[in-house]
C-alpha cells in the first residue's frame, strides 16, 4: 500500500528538518538562527508545492498554522538579533 498522500507534507517537513540539522553538524555551524531560517524556507517551499489552485483539503489548514508558528519564532529571533546589535 501507498503512502497517503496526506501525510506525503508531513514527511517532507520532516525530511527537511533532518536534513537541514545533518548538514548544520557536518558543517560544524549548528546555530538555532540559521536552522529556523532553513526550516522556514524548506516549509514554505513545500507547503507552496502542495496547494492546490482548486481545491483546499482540511490538513493544509494545519500545515499554515505550523508555518504561522514558524514566521513567528523567526521574527522573535530576528527582533533578539536586533535589540542585541542595538545593545538595548
Amino acid at each position: 500500500m501507498g503512502i497517503a498522500s496526506r501525510y506525503l507534507p508531513a514527511i517532507a517537513v520532516t525530511s527537511w528538518m533532518i536534513l537541514v540539522l545533518l548538514l548544520l553538524v557536518l558543517t560544524a555551524t549548528l546555530h538555532l538562527e540559521i536552522y529556523f531560517i532553513l526550516v522556514l524556507v524548506g516549509v514554505l517551499v513545500i507547503v507552496e508545492m502542495t496547494e492546490s489552485p482548486y481545491s483546499r483539503p482540511q490538513y493544509l489548514n494545519y500545515t499554515r498554522l505550523v508555518v504561522a508558528g514558524i514566521v513567528i519564532l523567526f521574527g522573535l529571533i530576528l527582533a533578539n538579533k536586533m535589540l542585541g546589535m542595538l545593545r538595548l
